[in-house]
């Protein structure tokens, strides 16, 4: 549709202007960036402020053209270049964000930006659509004055009372002047901490909390050429860019400063056929070394660590995710010249984000669903640089954030500064401050900033995405900071020095890259070195369980019932062959790659043994370092109570000392490592390492057990769907028809597994709810009356003991009354609380 002519000449008159030689806004729109046209450093010559005398409304100023195109926008929507979306109700206020303030941002971003923080929360639209301009304009003009000292208030205000009548254009030009004397006021606060920061330009990862596809060739595609290390540098009057690395070809990401402030390292993928690997950056020459290698690993944020040594995330573990096909992430670490690669976590899936904090440990975001559905948990968690105490530090049995992301610890404090965001969303949500003293779940300990207000604690996937987007916050203090944002309704981002309150200042940006990650070129304080407590010539670790009845883990269960630990090790995929569904109270999802069951389990599960709880409550065991573990509470019939649906992992000789089942972080000490590898207490097991340990299967654990007791009656036709249950409970009429428990197998297309008829049969497995790919039906099963079991979309938030399991199984009460002349043997009993655990 042609726009209105209105619209059009807006247009054209920028478009006029610029092809008379007016770089001004040309190099509004490349802000600040060495090499990305000529006139960059031009508009970073921001002018000074006008003696008193000479403040004039409509002054000749360098953007003065920004108050024209503003007020030059139709009042009447219907002549903005664009009608409303097909469907839009009558009285909805129609949104000009892609309409018309996004070219004339392109033109003029610092006024623009200026606009958005002094007219919000309010849309630019209720701008436009004001009755009264220039009263609109008079409350932009006095937000920005404010600001400002007292005497040079007094002049913006006295130049506006002498001007006599004004319209909405005179106003938001004198507007513009208040603007760029509040600019230079708040950079000449900023660079007073220092004068260079550095940034990068890259296209981010898109959608998804994991890293994309384009670390690595290694799988997907996604890779999108073009970056740069940069330096912006503040002289006291002017801002001035640098490129120190340009990568037209690659890319290049996540700057860190070391604590002297001599080096860079940075993230870099040269091209297409390159893999990330960590570079460091001498600030004093400029050269460029490479630290880590390996083709088809992915090496990427890197952080220093005050011993010396480097943390990162890396693709070297060799596993794919659960639920997309993509690498996995974990964290490494390695010596300052990259030798001495070790990896510090074994995760399920990604974890990312590496930082140090104030007392030296490293604080990360764990993507996590063991047991529980994939969109909500992406918690903090906190390790020392050597891997020990791995615990949760923030929202690991909440709905809320739905993710937390660049956490960074602030200066001076135990608070940190994060983004809260979605899981199917871009890396970029909502500024946060978060201080664990008042709660580590849900929204208890947290304050969204920029402006301060307190968050409802909702359950959202694409949270955070309604409002001005931040990532890659840096703290200066609890109440300044550096960040990449995303301005609502302008698409663009770019590196900004944000304040709590709102205010904030556009440092710089590309038009044809994002610009972000700041960090000070500057020394800081280096954190405290934590001595490693790792015993490489063991291969176990030590826990010590306190008393397994303090906590909310096993609330309402008497004292005494718990009689056995069972400890299960996880095994990750390492590719993905078939896809599979998952459905249940956390969500679902359609793409769980290489399925080991039916709507069950994530992954393998490797049942170690079981220990026993004494009286007191307390147990003592070493379990095989360097391996992912969780522990499940058993009763005296061996059946589970409560199951802890994430894992723990210690590091050779590392002793962890746990008070209770599931105790608040903030009520009890955090887990110690003690040196030696012992507490007063010795282990009464060794439990033996993962991989001697055959992980579970139904054909070869179970069927045999079928194939003794059930199949002279079960021996008829595959079970087909709920036409084939039995009422009221599960017992079967003698001569009713029954359904097949035979180890007879059936390959389902889209999994690429053989389902026996016995384990389709027991779980209630059927077509009725399923998913059509093509012409193959998918099965489905959900956790019910006759097999329970934990639902892999179980919710974020801790269960009730008893919840899932053998207790609530039909099967079990069925065999133990006898059935048939049936009953459970000692064989069946020790299986059959394993079903799905």
């Amino acid at each position: 549709m042609k726009p209105p002519q209105a619209a059009v000449d807006i247009n054209r008159r920028e478009v006029l202007r610029s092809r008379a030689g007016t770089v001004v806004w040309g190099c509004c729109a490349c802000l600040l960036l060495a090499g990305s046209c000529a006139g960059a450093e031009t508009l970073a010559r921001q002018p000074s402020a006008p003696p008193d005398s000479g403040i004039q409304v409509g002054s000749v100023r360098p953007s003065e053209d920004w108050a024209s195109a503003m007020a030059g926008v139709p009042s009447d929507p219907a002549q903005w270049p664009s009608a409303m979306p097909p469907g839009a109700a009558p009285q909805q206020k129609p949104d000009p964000t892609g309409l018309v303030l996004t070219p004339i941002a392109a033109r003029f971003p610092l006024e623009c930006d200026w606009f958005l923080q002094d007219w919000a929360p309010r849309s630019p639209a209720d701008w436009w659509l004001a009755s009264d301009r220039r009263a609109a304009s008079l409350t932009l003009f006095e937000r920005a004055v404010r600001e400002l000292p007292d005497d040079r208030a007094a002049a913006f205000r006295q130049t506006l009372r002498s001007a006599g009548e004004t319209t909405a254009e005179s106003v938001l030009r004198l507007y513009q002047q208040v603007g760029h004397e509040r600019r230079q006021q708040r950079l000449a606060a900023l660079f007073a901490r220092g004068p260079r920061i550095v940034f990068t330009k890259f296209r981010d990862e898109g959608q998804g909390y994991a890293p994309r596809p384009a670390v690595s060739d290694g799988r997907g595609g996604g890779f999108a050429p073009g970056g740069a290390l940069c330096l912006l540098e503040f002289d006291g009057s002017q801002l001035h860019t640098r490129t120190l690395v340009d990568s037209p070809q690659g890319m290049i990401r996540d700057a860190d400063v070391s604590f002297d402030g001599q080096r860079i390292l940075f993230a870099w993928r040269k091209d297409a056929r390159d893999d990330f690997h960590l570079y460091q950056y001498e600030v004093a020459d400029g050269q460029i070394r490479q630290l880590t290698a390996g083709k088809g690993f992915a090496d990427y944020q890197g952080k220093y660590l005050p011993d010396g040594g480097i943390v990162f995330s890396s693709t070297r573990c060799v596993q794919t995710s659960d639920c997309i096909d993509i690498d996995v992430s974990n964290l490494y670490r390695c010596n300052a010249d990259g030798s001495g690669i070790r990896r510090l976590g074994f995760d399920q899936v990604s974890t990312c984000f590496p930082s140090v904090l104030n007392d030296g440990r490293i604080l990360y975001t764990r993507w996590e669903y063991q047991d529980r559905g994939q969109i909500f948990p992406q918690p903090l968690f906190a390790m020392n640089p050597d891997g020990t105490a791995q615990v949760g530090y923030y929202g690991n049995n909440s709905w809320f954030p739905t993710a937390i992301h660049h956490a960074r610890g602030v200066p001076g404090t135990q608070k940190v500064l994060a983004i809260l965001t979605g899981h199917h969303t871009p890396q970029m949500g909502e500024l946060a401050l978060i201080d664990t003293s008042l709660g580590r779940e849900e929204a208890t300990g947290i304050l969204c900033m920029a402006p301060p207000r307190r968050p409802a604690p909702v359950r959202v996937d694409h949270y955070g995405q309604q409002a001005d987007r931040f990532q890659y916050p840096y703290p200066l203090d609890e109440t300044e900071y550096l960040a990449g944002l995303w301005p609502r309704h302008v698409p663009r981002l770019g590196v900004y020095y944000v304040r709590q309150d709102g205010g904030r200042e556009l440092l710089a940006a590309d038009p044809r890259l994002p610009c972000t990650q700041p960090v000070p070129l500057a020394a800081r304080q280096r954190p405290p070195a934590l001595p490693s407590r790792v015993d490489d010539q063991q291969r176990t670790g030590l826990v010590h369980l306190q008393d397994v009845y303090y906590g909310p883990g096993l609330a309402g269960v008497r004292r005494g019932a718990i009689k056995w630990l069972r400890v299960v090790a996880l095994d990750y995929r390492a590719a993905a062959i078939g896809m599979g569904q998952t459905n249940g109270p956390a969500g679902g999802v359609w793409n769980v790659r290489t399925p080991v069951a039916i709507n069950g389990t994530w992954d393998v599960k490797r049942v170690l043994g079981e220990v026993p709880v004494a009286a007191d409550g307390s147990a003592c065991f070493e379990v095989p370092a360097r391996t992912p573990v969780y522990f499940q509470a058993l009763d005296e019939r061996g059946f589970m109570v409560q199951s802890m649906r994430s894992w723990t992992v210690l590091q050779p000789g590392e002793t962890v000392s746990c008070v209770g089942c599931h105790k608040g972080k903030n009520e009890a000490p955090r887990l110690a490592t003690v040196p030696g590898g012992r507490t007063g207490r010795t282990a009464e097991i060794r439990l033996p390492p993962a991989e001697s340990v055959p992980g579970f299967s139904f054909i070869r654990d179970v069927q045999p057990i079928l194939d003794r007791h059930c199949i002279s009656c079960h021996r008829g036709r595959r079970y087909a769907g709920p036409e084939d249950d039995v009422k009221p409970t599960v017992a079967l009429a003698k001569g009713e028809p029954s359904w097949s428990l035979l180890g007879r197998v059936e390959t389902e297309t889209t999994t690429g597994r053989q389902w026996s008829d016995a384990y389709v049969g027991l779980i209630r497995a059927h077509r009725s709810h399923s998913i059509r790919v093509g012409q193959t039906i998918v099965l489905m099963a959900w956790p019910g009356p006759l097999v329970n079991w934990i639902s892999p979309q179980s919710v974020p938030e801790q269960l009730p003991s008893y919840s899932a399991g053998a207790a609530r199984s039909g099967l079990i009460d069925l065999l133990q009354k006898g059935h048939e002349e049936v009953s459970l043997d000692d064989a069946l009993k020790a299986l059959a609380p394993c079903r799905h655990s």
